[in-house]
């Protein structure tokens, strides 16, 4: 039976595979495995003879398993094609000049991730945090369905991009969040003087500033590279991911390992806690159109040794606070703005409530049964969101202790604070 030179049995043929053939318009490639055929169809070349299939072997780099090009013409290849096989000329071709320059890339970085590879985390990671961002904002205009004040509102949070800064940390090597960029304090009117406009101002000034973390991905991706490689040992996957995230300025609580096991943002907290810091806004404490409105937090204490009997019980005084016995009593928090806004809230700032970081209303009532017979007595100390003093309020006989002694009532309310957040170096704490 008659074998055709160049080609193997089906039972032995390996795949067929791309190779280079050389003709007069230069490179080319195509499927085969034979022998690749001379331009205008002529037939292929007569095998090339033992000597000279040796005197072309010597152009084989055997240090790097590849073949040195010395300046082979057409003819050489296709023998040498025909002598050594489609494997070794493929090798040839790949290294000869022109290939090269067609396919020359930067060397890869030894250990670490490659920077372009980085650099594609990194704008995925933007990409997750303005779909999870948009989702947020949308998820909060379904919860504000009363009516509200959006142009004011949108005052109050159009130039800071309260809702981004939720997200991002600034300072160190951290990404800022570019506020000078997107035009901090200069944010447009709303189009419309509803919930549709806020939503289309608060949705643009979140891509603006997602383009500007998109311009800061490459140089940041790069660093991260560079470093990683330099470092003994390299940095990992991980590692690099982790630190590229950070850089770009993620918080550490929307850093996680996603079910894949690789470090990654966390798309869902970024949603609740963009949701929870508009809601958060929306409640702050303020001026409203009948006086102040807005959050309160309310904590409720029981007293002890505050009263000072005379004549056998017959009359009574105000102790100093300094000399109370204080027990929490109660602890609650008032949103009127937005539907189940506390429990949204919390959703997106898990843990406990931090609550003198959070711009509403705080209020000390003391004691916690204001009402002694038929007769108030209470003294009531309101702060507001910046943890000052508003006012106090003062009945029976801390009514009295106030006029005796010549205070004002917010002179009484410092002292009371100071008593009864002591263990919080008078400040609101933290509600479980």
């Amino acid at each position: 039976m008659m074998r055709v030179r160049g080609r193997k049995s089906p039972k032995s043929a390996a795949p067929r595979a791309r190779i280079t053939a050389i003709g007069d318009s230069g490179l080319s490639e195509r499927d085969g495995t034979g022998p690749a055929p001379l331009c205008g169809g002529a037939s292929p070349p007569a095998l090339a003879t033992p000597g000279e299939v040796l005197a072309l072997q010597r152009s084989v780099d055997v240090a790097s398993g590849g073949i040195t090009d010395a300046g082979l013409s057409t003819a050489q290849v296709l023998r040498l094609q025909s002598g050594l096989g489609n494997a070794a000329v493929a090798r040839l071709v790949g290294r000869r000049p022109l290939a090269r320059q067609q396919t020359q890339q930067a060397p890869p970085a030894q250990g670490g991730m490659s920077p372009a590879l980085l650099h594609q985390v990194g704008l995925d990671a933007v990409n997750t945090y303005r779909e999870a961002a948009v989702r947020g904002i949308d998820l909060f205009v379904r919860d504000m369905s009363g009516p509200f004040n959006w142009v004011a509102y949108w005052g109050s949070v159009g130039g800071n991009v309260i809702w981004a800064a939720a997200c991002f940390s600034t300072g160190g090597t951290a990404f800022a969040i570019s506020l000078a960029g997107i035009g901090v304090g200069s944010a447009a009117a709303l189009s419309s003087p509803d919930e549709e406009g806020f939503s289309v101002a608060a949705e643009d000034r979140t891509n603006a500033l997602v383009t500007e973390m998109r311009n800061q991905v490459a140089s940041k991706g790069d660093d991260v590279a560079r470093e990683g490689a330099a470092a003994s040992p390299a940095w990992n996957e991980n590692r690099s991911r982790s630190e590229l995230l950070r850089r770009i300025g993620f918080k550490p609580e929307h850093i996680v390992i996603a079910s894949g096991g690789l470090t990654d943002v966390d798309a869902a907290g970024i949603t609740a806690r963009t949701r929870a810091a508009l809601l958060l806004e929306a409640n702050r404490w303020r001026m409203g159109v009948i006086g102040m409105t807005g959050g309160d937090a309310i904590y409720k204490y029981d007293l002890a040794n505050y009263r000072i009997s005379h004549y056998w019980g017959l009359s009574h005084e105000a102790a100093p606070p300094s000399q109370w016995g204080v027990t929490p009593h109660s602890a609650q928090v008032l949103m009127p703005e937005g539907s189940s806004a506390l429990a949204s809230i919390r959703r997106g700032m898990p843990g406990p409530m931090k609550i003198s970081e959070w711009p509403v209303a705080k209020t000390i009532v003391v004691p916690s049964d204001t009402t002694r017979g038929l007769s108030l007595e209470y003294c009531l100390v309101r702060l507001d969101s910046r943890n000052q003093i508003e006012h106090t309020e003062v009945e029976g006989i801390f009514k009295d202790y106030v006029k005796e002694r010549g205070l004002s009532p917010n002179d009484y309310g410092r002292q009371v604070v100071a008593k009864v957040w002591a263990a919080s170096a008078g400040l609101p704490p933290n509600i479980p």
